[in-house]
């Protein structure tokens, strides 16, 4: 949302009615700055998304159920005024902004680990899962993972055993 191509993607959408969704992770961090210390801080997304006459919606991108159900009225929505809409999802990375490490970790004293800790207890993962083992439907889950992991690990293997592709088969297939 800082950049002026988000902008003009938004306006040049909203001006031409092309029905696309646009989707803003919000996740509190501009690469290694928090939001509220920069100038993105006075922005308010919902009034720039309005101001173009674009729909705009703001969900809890942690709460697995309620994405769900409010994308999928969004996207009725896009399908049947094939017009734009924007959602704002809150949430939050707990790794670094590019890489596999926290950023506590890395000395760039930015985040606190009692931060990264306190929205692990939001991990939509994790809260689904134990929803689902409230509602006694934990043992489906088990099974997807088992046939997920199953399935992943084969194509692991089956990549692994694979012939790198010939020089020639560079350009098959494409159109």
């Amino acid at each position: 949302m800082e950049e002026g191509s988000a902008y003009e993607a938004l306006n040049f959408a909203r001006l031409e009615n092309i029905p696309v969704l646009f989707v803003y992770e919000n996740n509190f961090y501009s690469t290694e700055m928090p939001t509220y210390r920069n100038y993105m801080e006075m922005d308010n997304y919902k009034k720039i998304v309005k101001s173009l006459n674009i729909k705009y919606k703001k969900i809890d991108g942690n709460n697995v159920a309620d994405t769900y159900l409010q994308s999928g009225e969004v996207i009725k929505y896009i399908r049947k005024n094939l017009k734009p809409c924007f959602i704002e999802f809150i949430t939050y990375r707990w790794l670094e902004n590019c890489g596999p490490y926290y950023d506590y970790e890395q000395k760039k004293n930015y985040r606190k680990k009692e931060e990264i800790e306190h929205w692990k207890k939001a991990c939509p993962v994790k809260n689904f899962k134990n929803f689902l083992t409230s509602c006694g439907l934990i043992k489906n889950v088990i099974l997807i993972e088992k046939k997920i992991i199953s399935k992943i690990n084969n194509d692991y293997l089956k990549s692994i055993k694979s012939k790198f592709p010939k020089i020639n088969d560079l350009y098959k297939n494409i159109k």
